[in-house]
């Protein structure tokens, strides 16, 4: 991964799954890879003083989903997803749709 980015990991959940935060140095842009848990993505954001610019949802489970809701109300976060599926029902009306090969945070 080039060196201008940082990633923040963090557990959330029952299951203790894996959150991650990536910055864009050059930027100052944040995106959240899922957000399972809308407490556990705050901590997380406190910690490293980061502000959320993105939630990218990988897929419809309430594991990778459950904190979207709360997150894009708090923050007005741009949130994307997959174009067709369960992801933009279970994320509401939120989802900005991607396509594969799709890139973000770039300058």
């Amino acid at each position: 991964m080039p060196d201008h980015f940082d990633i923040h990991l963090y557990l959330h959940g029952p299951l203790s799954n894996y959150g991650m935060l990536v910055h864009a140095r050059d930027t100052g842009q944040t995106a959240a890879i899922d957000c399972g848990d809308a407490a556990e993505t705050r901590k997380a954001l406190a910690k490293t003083g980061w502000q959320l610019s993105e939630i990218w949802v990988t897929h419809h489970h309430h594991d990778h989903t459950g904190g979207v809701s709360a997150i894009k109300a708090e923050t007005n976060c741009l949130v994307r997803g997959p174009q067709q599926g369960r992801t933009q029902d279970r994320c509401h009306r939120h989802t900005w749709p991607y396509a594969r090969y799709d890139q973000f945070l770039h300058s």
